[in-house]
């Protein structure tokens, strides 16, 4: 072979060298913005998705979630019972007790069907907007309605609500309770779960107050909700008003069984309030 040909054939195989180091350069190059950009869409899909108890981590609180979510109440309130079907809303006064009470149910139109913020209705998640409507009309003699206390809740922004793992929820906070009070200037004090709680509902109650309750799972709830305890009877049984069921409104309670079921790590002071004029 001539010394030209050779010169020709050495330099064009340098120039397809370095043209193969290229290509691996840029090839590698789209190879790390297509990683980056799969494990930043990974990221962001996961953080939409997660449920909150996978944002907390292996029982370790990072981000105070926890004490989040002890502040706030979902309505799991069963309605189901025949006595609950849903009616018109008339009028309806409670005589019996220390308090006459006036009545509201959740469930009742025009109500019911009526949006708790933008998720959930009131029917299904409306139980402590309904509960204050229920002590704020008996102690101000004003009809204050579900659908008020409800638009007031989430315009003040006392209604926290999304999505869990694609299943809606709409959480009423406990400070819910203390705030309505307020706002139609009423009293309201906060009974922890202490040795003396029996003794401090038994007096509220006996000097014609009415105590909202937020329940945990047992007889009232599968999760939370909030009731209102309005009388005691002669042989020391609890009489309450609960806006989910009219069955349950018209039993008669044992107070150990009102404490034990009420909602453990309540805020605002709960899990009862005693409120009053």
């Amino acid at each position: 072979m001539e010394p030209v040909t050779v010169a020709k054939v050495t330099l064009e195989a340098a120039r397809n060298l370095k043209d193969e180091k290229k290509r691996e350069k840029i090839l590698g190059l789209i190879f790390t913005v297509f990683t980056i950009c799969f494990l930043l869409l990974s990221m962001l899909t996961y953080i939409i998705v997660a449920p909150l108890e996978a944002l907390l981590g292996d029982n370790e609180d990072t981000v105070g979630l926890t004490k989040f979510k002890e502040q706030i109440s979902i309505d799991y309130s069963d309605s189901s019972s025949s006595e609950d079907y849903t009616r018109d809303y008339t009028k309806s006064v409670i005589k019996s007790g220390e308090t006459e009470v006036v009545y509201y149910n959740q469930n009742d139109n025009p109500w019911k069907n009526m949006l708790y913020g933008t998720i959930r209705t009131i029917g299904a998640s409306g139980c402590g907007p309904t509960s204050m409507a229920i002590v704020i009309s008996t102690f101000t003699g004003q009809e204050i309605t579900p659908e008020i206390t409800a638009n007031w809740s989430y315009n003040k922004g006392y209604l926290v609500q999304g999505y869990d793992n694609g299943k809606p929820y709409a959480m009423s906070s406990h400070s819910l309770i203390p705030a309505l009070a307020t706002e139609y200037n009423l009293n309201s004090t906060g009974i922890a779960k202490i040795n003396n709680t029996a003794e401090m509902i038994y007096q509220a109650l006996s000097s014609g107050k009415l105590v909202v309750a937020i329940m945990g799972p047992g007889h009232f709830t599968s999760g939370g909700h909030f009731i209102v305890l309005r009388g005691v009877t002669e042989s020391g049984k609890i009489l309450v008003a609960d806006c989910a069921s009219r069955q349950r409104t018209n039993q008669e309670w044992d107070i150990e069984t009102i404490i034990k079921e009420s909602k453990g790590g309540a805020g605002a002071g709960g899990p009862f309030w005693a409120i009053g004029k």
